[in-house]
């Protein structure tokens, strides 16, 4: 993930703004992982994950709530639920 696009989600918690940010991340055999976070006027951030493409993964969709992001090498949270199958 740019640097600058998880800058650009932790100043929006941290202001209070609505933001998404939406990063397709790779298994290690190329499998496509798209992952949306979807930042609330509240400063928590809802992080959805699509394995379905995993060819080797649960092939789940899963949502987790999380608080106080850092960008770290990543974007990293302090606090986040633990991951619940929405489909």
């Amino acid at each position: 993930m740019p640097e600058s696009a998880a800058r650009c989600l932790i100043e929006a918690v941290r202001a209070g703004r609505p933001a998404q940010l939406r990063v397709t991340r790779l298994t290690v055999e190329g499998d496509p992982i798209p992952v949306t976070y979807a930042a609330g006027a509240d400063g928590r951030v809802e992080i959805t994950t699509d394995s379905r493409k995993d060819g080797f993964g649960a092939q789940v969709v899963t949502r987790r709530t999380c608080t106080d992001p850092v960008a770290a090498p990543e974007l990293e949270f302090a606090h986040c639920s633990e991951p619940t199958p929405i489909e």
